[in-house]
């Protein structure tokens, strides 16, 4: 490993802080670094599914000055200090309601990693998108979980086809600007205020 590397710095630094997010093993870290530069360090997040607070450290590190939200429908889930804790079902409309009161602006980030299911995805994305701000983005992870092998025993298909879903809110008269595909993620983002 090169410690020169962008990505490497990112995971020595976090490594010093505790256990580090699967988004290195999975290689999402070159997408979130590309929108920590897009956003700035006072960037207004929010991950859906917080488990262990790994990945809340990594938008810590990534936006320093930023607000930093995690929703979990486990009390139990660990967040880590200086992070908005949101205890909420993503199947309900109290994650939305939570979302906004933690945030009146919006959010220029919104990371669903949470259920892996398709259905689950889907009904977050509808509640969560009015409130990505214009330029922002909503980013689906785990969508590969649909096609691969070892995982559509588990999940089935439903986050495949939740991915393949955004492409005809492709157009001139949507508030979908951009939907941009890597391995695992889907970054939906936002048109720019005119």
């Amino acid at each position: 490993m090169d410690p020169a590397d962008p990505v490497t710095a990112l995971l020595t630094r976090l490594q010093a802080k505790g256990p580090v997010t699967d988004k290195f093993a999975n290689g999402y870290i070159p997408a979130y670094l590309e929108l920590a530069a897009r956003y700035g360090p006072a960037a207004r997040v929010l991950e859906i599914g917080v488990l262990y607070g790994a990945s809340l450290r990594l938008w810590q590190e990534l936006f320093p000055q930023g607000l930093i939200a995690g929703a979990d429908s486990n009390s139990e889930a660990t967040w880590p200090d200086g992070t908005v804790r949101i205890v909420a079902n993503q199947a309900t409309d109290y994650i939305a309601e939570q979302a906004a009161a933690a945030s009146p602006e919006g959010w220029d980030l919104i990371i669903d990693d949470a259920s892996h299911d398709g259905g689950l995805s889907e009904g977050t994305f509808r509640r969560l998108w009015p409130q990505v701000r214009p330029g922002g983005v909503y980013v689906l992870e785990d969508w590969e979980v649909g096609y691969r092998p070892e995982w559509t025993g588990l999940f089935g298909p439903g986050m495949l086809r939740l991915a393949e879903s955004f492409l005809p809110m492709l157009g001139p008269d949507s508030d979908l600007a951009e939907a941009r595909y890597l391995y695992g993620q889907a970054l939906l983002f936002k048109r720019k205020a005119a």
